[in-house]
């Protein structure tokens, strides 16, 4: 009996920053497990914006989920046509990296990923759009209803 394997998900983050670069990255040097189907990806955030990081690194388009098997998809958490400027702090890219978050939240709540990596955001832009939030962290905590919350890195 094979095992099925729930993917993990990946939050954009602010769509101006290098989110989308760095999620774009990772699928390419994840790409063996992909291809294996020991791994599964899904990246939640902004449409355009990581269609935007494919074209300048060359990579062919993330598909949009709808309950198929490919290993990696994408589930948009706002309008598809919405473009965020490089670079710049905006309301809208805070909206978008609160929105991811959430969605992956409510995801791993129901049991549908496996777990949630969170690509940088900006906190000036969080709170331009109304989502007062320090980080990850105290956003993580209030979304999930936890008291206590810690921050954990990794590397290698």
């Amino acid at each position: 009996m094979s095992k099925t394997v729930l993917p993990v998900a990946i939050t954009m983050g602010d769509p101006a920053g290098v989110g989308p670069e760095i999620i774009v990255k990772a699928i390419r040097r994840l790409k063996d497990r992909l291809d294996a189907g020991s791994l599964k990806l899904v990246v939640i955030g902004s449409k355009s914006a990581l269609d935007e990081a494919c074209r300048a690194l060359g990579e062919a388009p993330v598909r949009r989920a709808n309950g198929d098997s490919h290993s990696v998809s994408l589930v948009s958490v706002g309008d598809d046509t919405a473009v965020v400027p490089l670079g710049q702090v905006s309301a809208l890219g805070g909206d978008f990296a609160y929105r991811a978050v959430a969605r992956g939240v409510e995801m791993a709540l129901a049991n549908k990923i496996a777990g949630i990596v969170t690509a940088p955001l900006n906190k000036e832009a969080l709170n331009a759009a109304g989502h007062h939030f320090a980080g990850h962290t105290d956003m993580l905590a209030k979304l999930t209803g936890s008291r206590d919350s810690v921050m954990m890195l990794a590397h290698g």
